[in-house]
């Protein structure tokens, strides 16, 4: 049956990789100048900039795409992707890792499941099929907002996804921020 659900292109969000979740976790802190960064954040491109300078340590690229009702546009990147990034747009009605992501909890780290969706995914990132990667969706009030995707440095094991699960809940915390920031501005 996983078999047949993954050759239709039904990928199944996962909560654990490897066993990596059923170790006792031990909460590390965020990196505080990542926090720093965040905390001070004033407009969604700081946010998008803090994120991705910490996601370039833990992956070869990494990217934020922004998940609106229908589709995922392309946000930013880094290292700068080739030009198509920001009009970059794959519809959730199309098999790829954000559709199976979206509005859960849930992660993927590993290799990237060969969908045309994901392709193109690839490709706007400026990297090739095969390639391992990581997919996190942040989400606010239950429902995805971004998705940060990366691809895993050649030759190295994907980061610990409990890694990119507190980069995606930081993001969404210091996006609320953000909002409430701006609330209270225009009170």
């Amino acid at each position: 049956l996983d078999i047949a659900r993954e050759k239709a292109g039904i990928i199944e969000p996962t909560s654990a990789v490897g066993g990596e979740e059923t170790a006792p976790l031990v909460e590390d802190e965020a990196p505080a100048d990542l926090v720093s960064s965040l905390s001070r954040a004033e407009s969604r491109d700081d946010v998008a900039a803090a994120v991705l300078g910490e996601a370039a340590r833990l992956l070869r690229r990494a990217a934020l795409f922004i998940a609106q009702p229908d589709r995922v546009i392309g946000w930013a990147a880094v290292p700068a992707p080739p030009e198509g990034l920001r009009s970059f747009s794959l519809a959730f009605s199309e098999p790829s890792l954000f559709a199976s992501l979206r509005n859960t909890e849930g992660f993927y780290v590993g290799p990237c499941p060969d969908l045309p969706g994901n392709r193109r995914i690839l490709e706007a990132l400026g990297t090739t099929f095969p390639a391992a990667v990581a997919a996190v969706p942040v989400s606010l009030k239950g429902k995805s907002v971004l998705f940060l995707f990366g691809e895993a440095r050649p030759g190295e094991a994907p980061p610990k996804a409990m890694e990119l699960k507190r980069l995606g809940a930081l993001t969404a915390v210091a996006l609320e921020i953000l909002l409430l920031k701006n609330r209270l501005r225009s009170l």
